[in-house]
């Protein structure tokens, strides 16, 4: 079998965990990131136990949960402090075990960062436009770097270049899910 080769656009969560799963699966996986450095950004993020179940499978649960907390209770509440609504996820987490994790986003990014090798993240490297074939994908980049491989997976976020690339300048359509940030 021949060897494969994924561009991944995008080192954010998605990114670097697709990065992780390709590489333990042997496929030669390679993220470009459009920011030179890696910053601290974000705030908590709530990994729900799918999500815990698939950091697992790709051997980086134990470190998340080194640096997570376990979630007990979640509500969300007015600008004065009344509560809307409130969830508690103590029984769920003594029968299945930790049920959900609260983790600062930079944390969790790191820990990814670190699992997925830093030789295999490629910052400063701005997507433009992508050209595919039937057999091969080429993604080209502002400063002048171009990567072939045989398939791409976009994970640069809301204003995504590769959803561009394939979709033209049409929005992102809504699907019904929300974001609490």
């Amino acid at each position: 079998m021949a060897s494969s080769r994924v561009l991944i656009i995008g080192g954010g969560i998605g990114g670097l965990t697709a990065a992780i799963a390709l590489t333990r699966a042997g496929i030669d996986a390679e993220v470009f990131e459009r920011v030179p450095e890696m910053a601290p950004v974000g705030a908590g993020i709530s990994l729900w136990k799918n999500a815990l179940v698939a950091l697992d499978r790709i051997g980086v649960y134990d470190a998340v949960r080194a640096y997570g907390v376990v979630g007990r209770a979640a509500a969300l509440r007015t600008w004065d402090g009344r509560l809307l609504v409130g969830a508690d996820s103590t029984e769920l987490t003594d029968r299945f075990g930790d049920f959900v994790i609260v983790i600062h986003r930079a944390v969790l990014q790191r820990v990814l960062l670190e699992a997925a090798g830093h030789s295999r993240v490629r910052l400063g490297h701005a997507c433009a436009p992508i050209a595919s074939t039937d057999r091969s994908v080429t993604a080209h980049f502002a400063n002048g770097h171009v990567a072939d491989g045989d398939a791409l997976i976009g994970a640069d976020g809301l204003h995504s270049v590769v959803r561009s690339s394939i979709h033209g300048d049409a929005p992102p359509a809504y699907r019904g899910y929300t974001a609490w940030r």
